[in-house]
Formats: C-alpha cells, sequence, structure tokens
C-alpha cells in the first residue's frame, strides 16, 4: 500500500530538524492548496490520506467515489483504531525523516495521538485548521471536482458536512479537530491573499 508514498519521497531533500505539518478543515477550505504549496518546496513531502485510501479502493477494485472513501475510512477505524489512517501517514514521515504536510487529519484521536509520539520522538508538529463559508466551499467542490460532487444542491451538501462533525473523539469530527489547531486560517478571500496568509502564519509557527 505504501509505494506510492516511498517513490514520492525520494526527490526531496533531507532536513535536518524535520516538520511535520497536519491539516484538518472541512472539504474545499482549501487543505489541498496549502498541501500543494508546501511540497512544491525543496524540502516538505506531501502525504495525502485521501490518497491512501483511494489506493485501497482501487486494491479492492471498487468505484471510486465519496461513498467508498467514507466506507473505507469507518473500515480502517473499526479494525485498526479510531486514530490509524493519519497516523499511519505520520509513521511513514517519522520513517523518510522529512518534512511532511499530511492532508488530512478528522479525528481527535489520530491528532492525540500523533502529539502523544511527537513529544516523545521530540519531533515539530503543527496542527493546522483551515475553513471557509459554506457557500464557497460548495462553489470551490463544484467547481474542482464535478465528477464527485455532480448535481446536488447546496442543501446536500450541508447535510454531507454534518457527518463530519461527530462529538466522539473516535470519529470525525471538523469542529473539535480546529479547537486543537496551532493555528487556524479563514480562506474566504482570494488565493493570493491565502497564500500571504498562510506563508505567514507558518513562518510565525517555526515551519521554514
Amino acid at each position: 500500500m505504501c509505494h506510492y508514498f516511498i517513490q514520492m519521497q525520494k526527490t526531496k531533500t533531507n532536513s535536518i530538524q524535520p516538520v511535520i505539518i497536519g491539516l484538518t478543515g472541512p472539504d474545499g477550505a482549501g487543505k489541498r492548496e496549502i498541501a500543494k504549496r508546501l511540497k512544491s518546496t525543496p524540502t516538505f513531502i506531501h502525504l495525502s490520506s485521501r490518497e491512501l485510501l483511494m489506493i485501497e479502493i482501487r486494491a479492492r477494485q471498487r468505484l471510486e467515489s465519496r461513498a467508498n472513501l467514507n466506507r473505507v475510512a469507518d473500515e480502517f477505524r473499526t479494525e485498526y483504531g479510531p486514530d490509524y489512517i493519519a497516523y499511519f501517514l505520520y509513521a511513514l514521515a517519522n520513517r523518510f525523516g522529512y518534512s511532511t504536510v499530511i492532508e488530512s487529519i478528522s479525528t481527535v484521536a489520530e491528532i492525540e495521538a500523533i502529539r502523544r509520539s511527537a513529544l516523545i520522538r521530540d519531533r515539530k508538529f503543527i496542527l493546522v485548521a483551515i475553513d471557509a463559508n459554506p457557500e464557497v466551499r460548495y462553489e470551490r467542490i463544484r467547481n474542482a471536482r464535478k465528477g464527485e460532487i455532480g448535481e446536488i444542491s447546496l442543501g446536500t451538501f450541508l447535510e454531507q458536512q454534518s457527518e463530519m462533525e461527530s462529538a466522539d473523539p473516535h470519529k470525525p469530527g471538523m469542529s473539535a479537530c480546529r479547537k486543537l489547531a496551532d493555528t487556524v486560517f479563514i480562506n474566504d478571500g482570494t488565493l493570493p491573499e491565502f497564500h500571504r496568509t498562510v506563508h505567514t502564519g507558518l513562518r510565525r509557527l517555526g515551519a521554514f
């Protein structure tokens, strides 16, 4: 399963003091945009929970859909524990020794497990939450992932998003994860504004 990630990391430069940045936030907020920007630097690699799940879906020869993404994620959490998905990526990041951006973290259990390990290993871990107005996020997803979101209404989209707001720390809960973040970026403006805000905020936190 991790062949994709192992191949990807070979083009980067080892960091003397690697930083691991975890991204959390709802669909369409801008997590992928931050990951893309960091991945374009000489030191950061990008590990994606979505890609991890897609690899499993393809191995099972299932349809690549939102429903199957959620189904496989639930199966992983049931079989391996609620912190499994993001922690698996975090363990890969530690193994590689590169500065890494993990997209994305969706449960409090994942955050707690990563922070415990980072403390023990003396690794720098920064949790970044990204958010945006729901209507803005809906339009972004419609434009970027037409094959996935189809022609669903804004109301249906908001209902789907509510599924990611469990109070159970072992299940996806975007609001609970946001409360634990080291910083929060609101992405309601232009892309250049967002890039400047993120760059300034991450530099302040010692990400680079």
